[in-house]
Order: structure tokens, then C-alpha cells, then sequence
């Protein structure tokens, strides 16, 4: 199984984060001029339009795509390295889907992880 790289690993865990909004990014990604609804997204993915509507806004805050017009997104990342990383993606899941996939389910499990930590009682240092 291919490694993927650490800043390919935390653009997929905190920019894209689901399955839903890898495939709503490689979407996008195939037709970057066209403007896509909410609707036309949510018909085009067989998915529910509040969970559409929540990528699409992510993917504007994350820099990844742009409103165009009333209620309208297109694929326009805001830096080269963006773009970079989207296309890093998008050739890890052909590659590589299920290690892909695991990489995006486990950014919950970390982040569980790492607030159970938080808590976590340390050891006394007198007591030793």
C-alpha cells in the first residue's frame, strides 16, 4: 500500500473530511467552468441538499471552490498549492481508494483521540 504524504494526509482529513465531500470535490474537479446549484450537486451525487450545501460552503471557506452567481459554486482553488493538493487526492483515491477512504474516516478518530487526551491524567512526577 502507497504511503501518502503527511500534507496530503491532513488536506484530506480537515479540507475535505468526508467521503461525501471527496466525491463533491472531484466533481467539481471534472468540469472546473461549469456552475454548479446546490440541486444540480445534490442530483449529481444522490446525496441530501443540507450535506451539499454544507461542503459547498466548507470548499468556499477552505478556498477550494467560489460562489458564482445566485446560488451557483465552481471549482476554483485559491492557490496553486490547493490545486496541487486536490489533484494529489484525486490521484490517490484512483490509486489507492480504500487507503484513501481510511485516511478520511480516521481524521474523526484523531480527533477523538486527541481530546480524550487532553484528559488524560499524567503521571505525578513525586510519585516515582
Amino acid at each position: 500500500m502507497d504511503e501518502l504524504p503527511d500534507d496530503l494526509i491532513d488536506f484530506l482529513q480537515t479540507a475535505i473530511g468526508s467521503i461525501w465531500a471527496l466525491e463533491l470535490m472531484l466533481t467539481l474537479r471534472r468540469e472546473p467552468q461549469k456552475a454548479w446549484t446546490v440541486p444540480a450537486l445534490t442530483a449529481e451525487l444522490r446525496a441530501s441538499e443540507p450535506l451539499v450545501a454544507d461542503i459547498v460552503r466548507r470548499f468556499e471557506s477552505a478556498g477550494l471552490a467560489t460562489a458564482v452567481g445566485s446560488g451557483a459554486w465552481a471549482w476554483r482553488p485559491s492557490s496553486p498549492r490547493l490545486t496541487a493538493l486536490a489533484d494529489a487526492a484525486a490521484a490517490a483515491y484512483a490509486r489507492t481508494p480504500l487507503a484513501t477512504t481510511r485516511v478520511i474516516a480516521d481524521a474523526r478518530t484523531r480527533r477523538i483521540r486527541q481530546f480524550a487526551d487532553a484528559f488524560r491524567l499524567r503521571p505525578d512526577k513525586d510519585s516515582r
